[in-house]
């Protein structure tokens, strides 16, 4: 997942999404629509709650679903509850082993 501090949210494109979760768990619907910073909207296909456990923080956080190309977005919606070790952060090349990303039932 990518940080930045420009989105407001956090989102992930659906290949990724069916990569990574199949059919399930099933998004919620949506009638969120994003702005890019070049103008263009995008209609989220869906959202995605997710259950976090970052760094010993568990936490249920939304996950837009974009049917656009592109890696995840780690936006401002989450940077706003969870608490980072910015020290230990750094450049992160491939996921962490603390950070479990485990779809919310």
């Amino acid at each position: 997942m990518e940080l930045d501090t420009g989105s407001a949210v956090s989102v992930m494109a659906i290949d990724e999404y069916k990569e990574m979760f199949g059919k399930h768990p099933k998004m919620k619907p949506t009638k969120v629509c994003l702005r890019t910073y070049s103008n263009e909207l995008i209609q989220a296909l869906g959202r995605l709650p997710l259950k976090l456990d970052v760094s010993k923080q568990v936490k249920t956080l939304p996950l837009l679903i974009l049917n656009k190309d592109g890696n995840p977005i780690l936006g401002r919606d989450w940077l706003s509850v969870l608490r980072l070790d910015w020290r230990s952060i750094g450049h992160i090349s491939k996921a962490n082993d603390s950070w479990n990303l485990l779809p919310s039932m």
